[in-house]
C-alpha cells in the first residue's frame, strides 16, 4: 500500500515537478495538495496532467480537516489542534481578518512547536 501524501506547494516551481514525478513511484500517492493561489481546484487541471487527480486546498490545516480521519505526524496533529482552537474549520464564507490576527499571535507565541 503506498504512502498517501498531501503535497504543500504543489503548484509552485519545485512542487509541481515533484507532483509530476510522484505518479511513477509505486510506494507514494498524492491524495491532496496545498496552494493558496489554486485552492478549490483540481491538481490535474492546474498542472495539465490527468494523472494528478486530487483536490487542492488553501492550507495544510484545511487539507487535514478534509482528510480526517487520516492522521499525520504527532507534531503536525498537535499544531493542527492548536490552529483549530483559534481558527475554526471553514464551514461557510466569512471574514478571516480576526483569524489571521489570532494565528499570527499563535505563531509568535511559539506554541506550535512546543
Amino acid at each position: 500500500m503506498p504512502i498517501r501524501v498531501c503535497l504543500a506547494g504543489a503548484t509552485g516551481w519545485a512542487g509541481s515537478e515533484l507532483a509530476r514525478a510522484i505518479p511513477g513511484q509505486p510506494d507514494v500517492a498524492i491524495v491532496s495538495a496545498v496552494s493558496r493561489k489554486h485552492g478549490g481546484q483540481c491538481l490535474s487541471d492546474v498542472l495539465h496532467d490527468p494523472t494528478l487527480d486530487c483536490p487542492i486546498y488553501t492550507s495544510a490545516a484545511e487539507a487535514l480537516d478534509f482528510l480526517s480521519p487520516l492522521k499525520s505526524s504527532q507534531l503536525l496533529q498537535k499544531a493542527h489542534a492548536a490552529i483549530r482552537k483559534v481558527s475554526p474549520k471553514i464551514e461557510h464564507d466569512r471574514v478571516f481578518a480576526e483569524d489571521f490576527v489570532k494565528l499570527a499571535e499563535l505563531i509568535r507565541s511559539g506554541a506550535l512547536v512546543k
